[in-house]
């Protein structure tokens, strides 16, 4: 909680600076200041402080600190002031990126970018799974597999999931922000990969603050090198830092990547892979993936991922089985009303009032009639939800054996929308996009709760 306050008081300082700092000068010998206070803080406190809330220093405060020096050397207060305000707190707060201009004023809200929300939503559920299921048998599991697998599944969800999340959504909303991943998987090379598509927000920190100082009394290829030493440094606080240790791995990994972009040309020359897709992306995942070790090292896996799971794993197994049906069931009853309040809108948001005056008299019928009916089904699922109750958790087979059928209901509803309705079917409109995506997220959660209310009666 003291973290927590002193990281608050810290950031409204931060914004403070950045409206209310005066003179250009001023701002710009004042501009390092943020990031120096993060490192002496760091440095002092280091002894006082567990892994999770040096790693909590190292990478939130130092973010929005660069952040900070950012905007006093490169705006007037009064330039700052013109920002929207909503941008401003969006760039200060949820936008991982560097770039402040796409936050200066938001245009017309465009067209939310279907294939990389869809991407992300999914990828970002997928890991948040993957990180359940490892916490959840994480002192079974063997620590070579926790180790790696709990890193993949923390960048699933992060970095290739809520990133791309909210990216696409930003700049549907109007942000024209950058991306900050783009399918980095797809990289055909190393260079291609730093440069242009993992952390496109730590690309944009280097060229708008630390390449121009560079490129003034360096070489393009010097300028190359000092980047990766930077990225050296910063990893080293953000990763060997916390954890206490390990220190030396992240810089030397970094120094083997830049050794390994300017030599790739060459490399890939000597092996006549200049046009061969498949053997440049082997060189570029064997030279990224081969040293990740010295990255990752085992003092940050002993100090804070595994400590990580752990913890979540002591959450996980301290809910009671009473409990965890107790809200599941008031969840599902509440699911189910909720997916009757999506199907109100149904009429209006496609367009009925002309669609189904195209029917014959016989088949508007049919369809208003499987619509009443089916909402009707929906609200018996959640009234007999909330009256067996009890009769779930005391485990009695009659309520498994609805659960199992309501089970199947929404389970069927998954398969349909998965293999017989495709986007490509939907009317336009990104409201309707997101909508989709959160409403078959809801039936898999309807489908997975009465399946676990089954099993609970029926088998448990």
């Amino acid at each position: 909680m003291v973290l927590i306050s002193s990281f608050t008081l810290f950031w409204l300082c931060l914004l403070t600076a950045i409206l209310l700092v005066p003179g250009a000068r001023l701002r710009k010998i004042l501009a390092p200041g943020p990031a120096l206070l993060v490192l002496v803080a760091a440095m002092v406190f280091r002894h006082d402080m567990n892994a999770a809330e040096r790693l909590f220093i190292a990478f939130p405060a130092m973010l929005f600190a660069l952040k900070c020096g950012l905007f006093l050397a490169r705006f007037p207060a009064k330039e700052v002031r013109q920002f929207e305000t909503a941008g401003l707190l969006l760039y200060m707060t949820a936008w991982p990126g560097f770039d402040p201009e796409p936050f200066r004023k938001r245009g017309a809200r465009g067209e939310l970018e279907r294939e990389r929300f869809i991407r992300g939503y999914l990828l970002m559920w997928s890991g948040a799974i993957a990180i359940a299921l490892l916490a959840y048998f994480h002192s079974v599991l063997p620590p070579l597999l926790t180790g790696p697998a709990g890193i993949l599944a923390l960048m699933c969800t992060v970095h290739l999931g809520y990133c791309d999340v909210l990216s696409s959504l930003v700049r549907w909303l109007g942000w024209s922000a950058a991306p900050l991943f783009e399918q980095p998987w797809q990289s055909t090379s190393l260079r291609d990969f730093w440069n242009k598509r993992w952390n496109i927000a730590f690309v944009e920190m280097n060229r708008q603050v630390f390449m121009p100082l560079f490129k003034r009394s360096t070489s393009v290829r010097s300028a190359v090198l000092c980047a990766f030493l930077l990225s050296g440094a910063l990893h080293e606080f953000a990763i060997s830092y916390p954890a206490a240790g390990g220190y030396g791995g992240p810089m030397l990994y970094f120094v083997l990547q830049a050794i390994a972009c300017l030599a790739e040309p060459r490399i890939l020359r000597l092996f006549g892979a200049k046009d061969n897709t498949a053997v440049r992306r082997t060189w570029t995942w064997l030279v990224l993936l081969l040293p990740a070790p010295l990255l990752f090292t085992p003092a940050f896996m002993s100090a804070v991922i595994d400590p990580m799971y752990s913890s979540l794993q002591a959450i996980l197994h301290s809910v009671s089985a009473p409990w965890l049906l107790d809200k599941l069931i008031w969840f599902a009853a509440a699911s189910n009303f909720l997916t009757m309040a999506a199907g109100i809108q149904v009429p209006k948001r496609l367009n009925w009032d002309q669609q189904l005056g195209m029917l014959t008299t016989f088949n508007r019928k049919i369809i208003l009639n499987y619509y009443f009916y089916t909402g009707g089904v929906i609200a018996a699922w959640g009234l007999l939800t909330v009256l067996l109750h009890g009769e779930i958790i005391a485990g009695d087979r009659v309520a498994g054996l609805v659960s199992a059928v309501i089970a199947v209901f929404w389970g069927a509803r998954v398969l349909v929308d998965t293999f017989w309705f495709k986007h490509d079917d939907w009317p336009p409109g990104s409201e309707l996009i997101v909508g989709h995506a959160m409403l078959t997220t809801l039936f898999v959660c309807l489908t997975a709760a009465y399946g676990f209310f089954a099993i609970w009666c029926l088998c448990l």
